[in-house]
């Protein structure tokens, strides 16, 4: 299914949201690497990694800037504050 501009901003997207919605989806098309839509306007890396890990299922996407992440592994790997166990 293709979203056209307007549809998205009946859905409350800016206009410029909607140009990089757009853009990193024709990105995508061609590459799912990081480093194939790195480049594009509107995104960070926290956006990349997500829209790697979560829309394209890319499980060896790990999302080391994210704090959520970060507290859940330190949690799950049983390591404290300093960085040790």
């Amino acid at each position: 299914m293709k979203a056209k501009p307007e549809e998205l901003r009946s859905l409350g997207y800016s206009s410029r949201k909607v140009e990089y919605i757009l853009n990193t989806v024709n990105a995508l098309k061609d590459s799912d690497t990081f480093e194939s839509i790195k480049d594009l306007k509107g995104l960070g890396k926290w956006s990349i990694n997500y829209i790697l890990l979560r829309g394209l299922g890319r499980i060896d996407v790990i999302p080391t800037g994210d704090v959520g992440f970060r507290n859940k592994a330190k949690r799950f790997l049983g390591v404290d504050e300093s960085g040790t166990n």
